[in-house]
């Protein structure tokens, strides 16, 4: 025990070698005490002195070492390790006074290799012991445990402590160490903390430390248990200076809280260039800070760990590991260089990461002196990560955890970040690569993780705003084997990474003043990838650089319920945008959902690429967009779409247009099953697919292809490929291997359902845009348009529309839904070519048309109540063609219109359209149905069009009001072909012209009149047969009476019945007859003229083949009843 007094001397001792040995049976220094062991000799290098009693050391005044006044050249470096098996207590006042390092350890010995050691339980006699230390031996039960409480931050003066010179090194070993408002200082040295929990032999080995001392370094605990290290309550553990040292920490849990700092790196300007005017220092290097934890690692309430370099050179790297890793409260881990590289962060867990909770206001962190230069620069960080305030001279405060690593100019390298553990939690911080103007790349964030839970505000940054490319950002599963396989990974089932609430998410830029490249973002995971509540992923270029890529591997399902991906060049950005690129075996965006490319500035949009295995859903008004805005000067990206199912529901869009300088992007969607357009959002905003020119924009519109087993657009869906700019429009291709489906209206603004690839606004009639019209193939098992639903290829402008191409096994066109190709100004309408080789039914009216139409004039896109095909002319373009069937087996067999349906190219001021018909059985027309092709609707110019059909059969119930019309106004009439083997039921009216009265009337008529002009001709020719072709050879016995005969009608039954015998109408009473004019039905037989009897009789002697039954011929007949044909 030292005696009382304020400055005490220890002399003696036993030297051997360059060590000098002391024991004591107890060993503490009192308050205001100072106690100096002395050296007499030059060759001591370390002074050992161990307590052999039970009592602990409770240091409260100064301990040092001190050269005797015969010792010349002053207090030598000498070493000073106390070793006490009782534990170690430093007390608020305690300090150190020593030129060399400090060890404090509870060790019950110090093994010398094989020359033996010093023990002091139990206590033996010093043997040659001449060599440095090897060991610390802990050899009974648990180790007993080191409290520090020294130290004060001084900013005015130096700052206390445990505080050894510069370039020296700290030592402590023991049990559970506590630092309670303690401060370990070893600038430019090395700082090592080993906490052992059960007897065992901890390894020495000497290592130089960043000043090329040589530093006694606890090696690894291995297998040992261990005990726990906390540093509370303003605690400090400092190596900074103008060279920066080294942080070492062996613990089972580590716990930083209450405003406590580790901070290593380089604070201070280069000696040899204080005022930082010769370029000096860059060259130097900032150790490393490595926590190493067996439990939890917690850092909390404003704590934190920094390695960083502001007065040039390179920064230094932070690691750690444990179980589990907790940033909690105000928590931060950075790494920060002004002038060089910076090492990676790098945090691994065997369970989990957490980075949660605010800190309560006026909680401020005060920083050693060295921190002062950090702090603008922290300052310039993003509000979301912290703040900073002046409380006296430098007082720091963070509101939410942080961990970064940063740079600042002229750097050359920014260091990294890397998490890894089964489990990462990130609440209310944030994670970053901030480049602050640098001249270098900031480092990649790199997570290795199972379940990953981003929320309250969380974000992960990598951004530049110098020089330098912007850190990537990637996420991928613990056990990808980045760092070989892990244990403790979550099972399949509970991989997940989740991203909630509004500005959480990861984020990579470069900024308005940066010039480089915004980093890429990655995620990949077996199991669920969630962005909920806006939080979103979003790589951006507002600087001259390009926007990063966002890659998604997502094994079971990617869901964005309110969340956002984007990847875009902002309206100060001068570069091209990222690609988004997307592989989920199940896709769900719901809630205004949004994955966007997009150019407001100088560059392209990127391109979105997404393959799905099994169903893509897009729901509640959800967007997949890749556009060109109208300040953007760049082409749009395409967007691409794999998947088994797809649905686009409510309002939902995929959108690639244009409004700016450049062409809209094409969309491309293969499905393996069906796809569902339908729906709108509460708005009335449309599901809708396109890729289009908007008004201003200057560019063509992209194609859109469609592959699927089944496709339906419902309730007001659209596919539009149109323009409304300076720019042609695209085409629309759809490859369907059963059923194509369009039905009905938007059930809010009314509008059809439909595919529009017009040049115009689609149903407006207006003529804004330059551009061509759009085409649209489509090929299906079978088409139904109903209820309104449309394809519109129409032109609003000087170009011409679109072509529209069919082909089909059937095709339905009901309840007032329509194909359209007409020209509504100065363009010419396109042509309508269509196959269907079961057939083609045109059905209906629409009964809501007039309703609509008085609601929203010309935004409707029909151009009637009829169900039907278009190709009109309103303006001074030319009216469209459509052809129907080829004629061949693998033609259209027949073409049913009923019910008011129309086929009609007719014109208001041009020449009619072209209607040509080549069907293999039948042309069957009924209830008020209407083939025209006239021309002056509005009594202008133009000659009636051509209608030729090329049908066996033509036929028409009498009475029905169904009219075959090519009139004319001012101009002449068109010409009607006819080639049939039967044309029944209609009627000649050749001194009627107005085509309106003909539609009103109840009659079938056949005209090509006109008002003032010419009539047109009417060329109704017999059907061109090859009877070699397709002959059967008829049985012997053509009839049987005895099948003719009803039973029910014989003689003997009762009185109940009748047989009625109504005439032999079309029928002759044999085959060797003609048909008589008499029977039910009246076929309203045309008696032919003289002179066209004549053409028919000349006709007869060529080889054409006649039918039995003679065809209605043209001819000039009076108004009235027409007579049959002779």
């Amino acid at each position: 025990m030292l005696p009382a007094g304020p400055s005490l001397n220890i002399t003696g001792g036993a030297q051997r070698g360059s060590n000098l040995f002391h024991s004591f049976e107890a060993f503490s220094v009192g308050q205001g005490q100072a106690a100096f062991f002395l050296v007499d000799n030059a060759a001591i290098q370390t002074v050992l002195a161990r307590v052999t009693g039970n009592q602990r050391s409770d240091i409260l005044g100064r301990l040092g070492v001190r050269a005797s006044g015969g010792l010349a050249g002053g207090d030598p470096p000498i070493n000073l390790f106390l070793i006490n098996p009782n534990g170690v207590f430093f007390g608020p006042n305690a300090s150190l006074d020593l030129r060399g390092s400090f060890g404090v350890t509870t060790a019950t010995a110090v093994q010398f290799g094989d020359q033996g050691s010093f023990s002091a339980v139990p206590p033996t006699a010093v043997p040659l012991l001449t060599v440095q230390p090897t060991a610390l031996l802990f050899g009974r039960g648990a180790p007993a445990g080191i409290e520090v409480q020294a130290g004060e931050i001084d900013l005015f003066g130096s700052p206390s402590g445990l505080v050894v010179e510069d370039g020296q090194n700290l030592l402590v070993v023991a049990g559970n160490v506590t630092l309670d408002s303690g401060i370990l200082i070893a600038q430019n040295g090395r700082i090592d903390i080993a906490a052992l929990g059960e007897a065992g032999a901890v390894p020495l080995t000497g290592v130089g430390n960043v000043q090329g001392n040589n530093a006694l370094v606890p090696g690894s605990l291995g297998a040992l248990a261990r005990a726990d290290l906390a540093i509370l309550n303003q605690s400090g553990v400092n190596v900074s200076a103008n060279l920066g040292g080294e942080i070492s920490v062996q613990a089972d849990d580590v716990t930083i809280d209450g405003g406590s700092i580790l901070i290593a790196g380089i604070d201070q300007a280069d000696p040899r260039d204080p005022f930082g005017l010769l370029g000096l220092g860059g060259d130097r290097q900032a150790g490393d800070i490595t926590i190493d934890a067996t439990g939890l690692v917690r850092i909390a309430q404003g704590s934190s760990i920094n390695n960083g370099a502001i007065f040039g050179g390179n920064g230094g790297g932070i690691t750690l590991s444990g179980r589990a890793v907790e940033l909690l409260t105000g928590g931060y881990i950075g790494s920060a260089s002004s002038s060089g590289t910076s090492k990676d962060v790098v945090i691994n867990a065997t369970e989990s990461i957490t980075l949660s909770g605010f800190s309560q206001p006026g909680q401020f962190v005060d920083f050693f002196s060295g921190l002062s230069a950090l702090l603008p620069l922290l300052g310039a960080l993003p509000p979301e990560f912290l703040g900073a305030r002046a409380s006296g001279i430098v007082n720091y405060v963070t509101p939410s955890p942080l961990l970064i690593a940063l740079n600042r100019p002229p750097a050359v390298e920014a260091g990294g970040i890397q998490l890894r553990a089964p489990v990462i939690s990130l609440q209310d911080g944030g994670i970053g690569t901030p480049n602050l103007g640098a001249g270098g790349d900031t480092g990649d964030i790199e997570i290795w993780v199972d379940r990953l839970d981003v929320m309250r505000g969380a974000r992960l940054i990598s951004t530049s705003n110098g020089a330098g490319d912007a850190g990537d950002i990637s996420i991928r599963p613990f056990d990808s084997g980045a760092f070989g396989s892990q244990p403790g990974g979550q099972p399949g089932g509970d991989r997940r990474l989740f991203f909630s609430g509004p500005s959480v998410g990861i984020f990579s830029s470069v900024e308005p003043r940066g010039v480089g490249r915004a980093g890429n973002i990655a995620l990949e995971t077996d199991g669920l990838i969630l962005l909920e509540d806006g939080a979103r992923l979003q790589s951006t270029s507002l600087g001259r650089g390009d926007a990063g890529n966002i890659s998604i591997v997502a094994g079971d399902r990617l869901r964005l319920d309110q969340g956002i991906i984007l990847s875009d060049i902002a309206n100060t950005g001068i570069g091209n945008g990222g690609a988004v690129r997307i592989e989920a075996g199940n896709l769900e965006l719901q809630n205004n959902a949004v994955i966007r490319t997009a150019t407001f500035g100088q560059g392209d949009a990127g391109e979105i690429e997404i393959g799905v295995g099994d169903r893509s859903s897009f729901d509640g008004a959800s967007l997949l967009s890749s556009r060109v805005d109208g300040r953007g000067i760049g082409h749009g990206g395409r967007i691409s779409l794999r998947t088994g199912d797809l649905a686009v529901l409510n309002g939902s869009q995929f959108v690639t247009n244009t409004s700016g300088l450049g062409d809209a992007g094409p969309i491309a969607i293969a499905a393996t099953g069906s796809v569902m357009i339908q729906g709108t959002e509460a708005s009335g905003i449309a599901s809708i697919v396109s890729s289009q020119v908007n008004p201003g924009g200057r560019g063509d519109g992209g194609d859109i292809s469609i592959q699927a087993a089944q496709l339906s657009l419902l309730d007001g869906a659209q596919v539009v490929a149109a323009t409304e700019g300076f720019g042609d429009a695209g085409s629309v291709r759809f490859n369907i291997g059963a059923d194509l489906r369009l039905d009905g209206r938007n059930p809010i603004t009314r509008r059809s359902s439909g595919i529009f690839t017009n040049n115009g606004t689609p149903g407006s009639g207006s003529g804004i845009g330059t551009g061509l019209g759009g085409d649209i193939d489509l090929s299906a098992q079978s088409l139904t348009l109903s209820n309104g639903a449309v394809l519109n290829a129409r032109t609003a402008n000087g170009q011409a529309g679109g072509d529209i191409g069919l082909s089909l096994s059937d095709l339905q066109i009901l309840s007032g839904a329509q194909i359209i190709s007409t020209s509504d100004g100065d363009g010419p309408a396109g042509t309508v070519q269509l196959n269907a080789t079961n057939g083609l039914v045109i059905a209906g009216t629409d009964p809501d048309y007039l309703v609509r139409q008085a609601q929203f004039g010309l935004a409707i896109a029909p151009l009637t109540a009829s169900s039907g095909i278009y190709l009109r002319s309103t303006g001074n373009g030319a009216a469209g063609n459509v052809t129907i069937g080829s004629g061949t087996i693998l033609g259209t067999p027949r073409l049913s219109l009923s019910d008011g349906a129309e086929l009609i190219a007719d014109s208001n001021a041009v020449n009619g359209g072209n209607i040509t018909l080549n069907l293999t059985e039948v042309v069957l027309m009924s209830n008020g149905s209407f083939i025209g092709a006239s021309a002056g609707r509005a009594q202008g110019a133009g000659n009636g069009g051509n209608i030729l059909i090329n049908s066996p059969s033509v036929l028409s119930l009498p009475g029905e009001n169904n009219d075959i019309i090519a009139n004319a106004f001012s101009g002449s009439g068109g010409q009607i072909t006819v080639a049939a083997e039967a044309i029944n039921g209609f009627e000649l009216q050749p001194n009627q012209p107005d085509v309106a009265l003909l539609r009103a009337n109840r009659t079938n008529d056949i005209t090509v009149n006109a008002t003032s002009g010419t009539t047109g001709t009417l060329d109704l020719q017999n059907f061109n047969v090859d009877p070699s072709q397709g002959a059967a050879e008829l049985p012997l016995d053509l009839s049987d009476p005895s099948n003719q005969i009803s039973r029910q009608c014989s003689a003997d039954t009762i009185a109940r019945s009748k047989f009625v015998v109504t005439g032999r109408g079309g029928l002759p009473e044999s085959i060797g007859e003609t048909a008589a004019s008499v029977g039910a039905w009246d076929a309203a037989w045309i008696e032919l003229p003289a002179q066209l009897s004549q053409a028919r009789s000349e006709q007869a002697q060529s080889p054409q083949v006649q039918s039995a039954q003679a065809p209605v011929s043209p001819g000039s007949v009076s108004p009235g009843p027409a007579s049959p044909v002779k």
